[in-house]
């Protein structure tokens, strides 16, 4: 299964909604508003996302520029964009 197949699953698991409502041009923060989440769902998506891609890997810099800007390293993303930028900070197979 590709990374934005499986991104649109973990979103519509942690927001409890149909995976048809997950769509690639969706902005994640406004599924989370739109839905009602709150920050606890928030944390519950960044940590299935660490679960589902452990080999997702961060720079140090790149987590303290999210932390400077007060916002999850996802931002105001696109589903596709998240995807997209999985697909980047993913470890190569060894």
């Amino acid at each position: 299964m590709n990374t934005l197949l499986r991104l649109r699953r973990l979103l519509a698991e942690v927001l409890r909604i149909d995976e048809g409502e997950v769509m690639p041009d969706s902005s994640i923060a406004q599924l989370f508003d739109r839905h009602g989440s709150d920050s606890l769902d928030r944390v519950e998506f960044v940590m299935a996302v660490e679960e589902e891609f452990d080999d997702l890997e961060f720079t140090d810099e790149e987590a303290a520029q999210w932390e400077e800007r007060g916002e999850e390293w996802f931002g105001s993303a696109t589903v596709q964009q998240l995807a997209e930028f999985i697909d980047r900070h993913r470890r190569p197979p060894p």
